[in-house]
C-alpha cells in the first residue's frame, strides 16, 4: 500500500476515533483539551523534531537546556491549566489536605534545587515535573472525573497508536531507529526510543482494555465486543507494537496489569481485600528476592529470553551506585547526571537514566525524596484499595496502573520526569475519591470530589 494512502486511511481512522469518543462520554469543559495535548506530547518525540527532523536535537540542545519551542509550549499549557483552576470553585485548603503527601515531595524537590551542580537546569525541570501536578488537577476537577480520566488516555491512545503503526510501516525513517552498537533495528513509533514506545503502549493498552471491560454499558459479550470494535482494533495494534518494540519492562508491566484488570473483577477478589494485600506483599518480596538472587535472576531472564543482568540493568545501578552521591540528601532534583562523576558515567555507558526510579529518585533526592515518594505510593495505594472494596470501575484501572507503573520502574526510571507511567501512577495518588452514580443507577463510578469543598461545584467550563 503507498504511504500516502496509508496515511489518509489512518488518519480517517484517528478521526473516526475521536468522533465515537464525543459522542459516547458526557460534554466535558474546553479545559480538558489541556491536560490531552499534555499527555500526548510527553509520549511522544518533542514538537522541535516534528518541525526540524532528525538534526533537532545536534542543532539545540534538548536534553539540558531545552529548546524554546517545546519549553514555551509547556509554559503556556501550565499556565493555561493554572487560569483554568482559577477559574473552577475549587477549595485550595481542602486539595492540600488531601494530596499533602504529594504536595511535601513537590516541595522536597523544589528545595533540592538549591544544591543541584546547574540549579538554573533543575529548577526548569522542576516547573516541567510541576506540569504534571497542574494536569491532573485539572482532569480531577472536571464536572465528572472519571470520564474525563477516560476521555483524556482513550484519545492519547486513538491518536499516538495508530500513528506509531504508521510511521513504524510506511516511514521508517521517522519510526525506526539502529542500535548505535550492533546496527539492529528498533522500533520508536511516535516516541524517542524502544522504551518509550513500551512505556505509552503498555499504557494505553491498559486503558482500551479497561474502557472495553468496564467503561461500556452492561450487555452480552457478543453486543459489547460489536461496540467497541474500533477500541479492540487499536488494542491489536497495542499488543502488536509490544511485540516487535522489545521492551520487555513493558511487556512483563501490562502482563501484570492486564491479569490486575482481569483477577480483580472477580467477587471473590473483592470481598477479600486481605488477598490483595498480599499479593502485594508477594510481588514487593519477589523483586526483592530477585535483585539479591543471581540464581532467581537467571532463571527468570531465561524465560523472558533475557541475561542474568537484565541487559547491562544491573551492571548500571552497580556502577551508579559508586557515584557516591549524598546518602541523605542527593545531588539535588534531576541533577545527578548533571555532576562531573555522573556525566562521566553516563558518556561511558551512553545513558542517562539509572534504568530504576527508585534508585533514580535515590540519586538525585536521597533517602529524604526516596522516603516521600514510597509515602506518595503508600497512599496511592491505600486509595486505590478503598476504590477497589468499594467495587467502583475506576478503582480496577488505578489499580492496574499502580501495579504495573510499580513494577516498571524497577526497570526504568519513570517517576517525575515527565513520563506517561510516572504521570499514571501521580494520578493514582490523587484521583481517588468516594462512590458516586453516574449516568444511571446501573453503573458505578468513582467521582473524585476529595479536592473540592462540600457542597460546591466540581467545575465551571475552563
Amino acid at each position: 500500500m503507498p504511504a500516502p494512502l496509508a496515511t489518509c486511511l489512518f488518519v480517517g481512522f484517528i478521526l473516526v476515533l475521536l468522533h465515537r469518543s464525543a459522542k459516547r462520554f458526557e460534554r466535558s469543559s474546553f479545559g480538558l483539551l489541556i491536560p490531552t495535548i499534555w499527555l500526548c506530547l510527553i509520549s511522544s518525540k518533542p514538537v522541535i523534531y516534528w518541525l526540524y527532523g532528525r538534526d533537532a536535537d545536534a542543532d539545540l540542545n534538548v536534553y539540558l537546556d531545552g529548546n524554546p519551542i517545546d519549553r514555551n509550549l509547556f509554559l503556556v499549557l501550565i499556565a493555561s491549566g493554572i487560569v483554568v483552576l482559577t477559574r473552577r470553585s475549587i477549595d485550595w485548603r481542602t486539595i492540600w489536605v488531601k494530596n499533602r503527601m504529594v504536595g511535601l515531595l513537590f516541595g522536597y524537590l523544589l528545595i533540592s534545587v538549591l544544591w543541584s551542580d546547574d540549579p538554573f537546569v533543575s529548577f526548569k525541570r522542576w516547573i516541567k515535573a510541576a506540569g504534571d501536578f497542574v494536569m491532573i488537577l485539572v482532569i480531577i476537577t472536571e464536572g465528572n472525573p472519571v470520564d474525563a480520566i477516560a476521555k483524556v488516555y482513550l484519545r492519547c491512545a486513538y491518536v499516538l497508536i495508530p500513528l506509531s503503526v504508521l510511521l513504524i510501516k510506511w516511514y521508517p525513517a521517522i519510526g525506526r531507529y539502529y542500535h548505535r552498537w550492533t546496527y539492529e533495528t528498533l522500533y520508536c513509533g511516535v516516541t524517542t526510543g524502544k522504551n518509550l514506545l513500551g512505556a505509552l503502549t503498555m499504557i494505553s493498552g491498559l486503558a482500551l482494555l479497561w474502557h472495553i471491560l468496564d467503561g461500556l454499558e452492561p450487555a452480552r459479550w457478543l453486543k459489547r465486543l460489536r461496540a467497541a470494535w474500533a477500541e479492540i482494533a487499536v488494542l491489536i495494534m497495542c499488543v502488536w507494537i509490544l511485540a516487535i518494540a522489545n521492551s520487555q519492562s513493558a511487556l512483563v508491566a501490562f502482563a501484570i496489569g492486564t491479569v490486575t484488570l482481569l483477577v480483580i473483577r472477580l467477587r471473590r477478589v473483592q470481598a477479600n481485600m486481605g488477598v490483595m494485600l498480599w499479593c502485594a506483599f508477594g510481588v514487593a518480596l519477589f523483586m526483592a528476592a530477585f535483585t539479591a538472587s543471581p540464581k532467581l535472576r537467571a532463571v527468570v531472564a531465561q524465560a523472558l529470553h533475557r541475561d542474568a543482568n537484565l541487559t547491562g540493568r544491573t551492571d548500571i545501578w552497580d556502577a551508579v551506585l559508586r557515584l557516591k552521591t549524598d546518602p541523605l540528601i542527593g545531588t539535588g532534583f534531576a541533577s545527578a547526571w548533571l555532576t562531573p562523576s555522573g556525566a562521566a558515567l553516563g558518556h561511558e555507558l551512553g545513558i542517562g537514566e539509572a534504568h530504576n526510579g527508585y534508585l533514580e529518585t535515590y540519586l538525585n533526592n536521597g533517602l529524604i525524596g526516596l522516603g516521600l515518594l514510597l509515602a506518595v505510593v503508600i497512599v496511592a495505594g491505600r486509595r486505590t484499595l478503598e476504590q477497589v472494596a468499594a467495587g467502583t470501575r475506576i478503582g480496577r484501572f488505578y489499580a492496574a496502573l499502580l501495579l504495573s507503573g510499580l513494577v516498571y520502574n524497577y526497570t526504568e526510571a519513570t517517576f517525575n520526569n515527565n513520563n506517561i507511567v510516572g504521570f499514571s501512577v501521580l494520578l493514582t495518588a490523587q484521583a481517588i475519591g468516594r462512590r458516586q452514580r453516574v449516568r444511571g443507577a446501573s453503573r458505578d463510578t468513582a467521582v473524585d470530589r476529595s479536592c473540592v469543598a462540600r457542597g460546591t461545584a466540581l467545575g465551571r467550563n475552563g
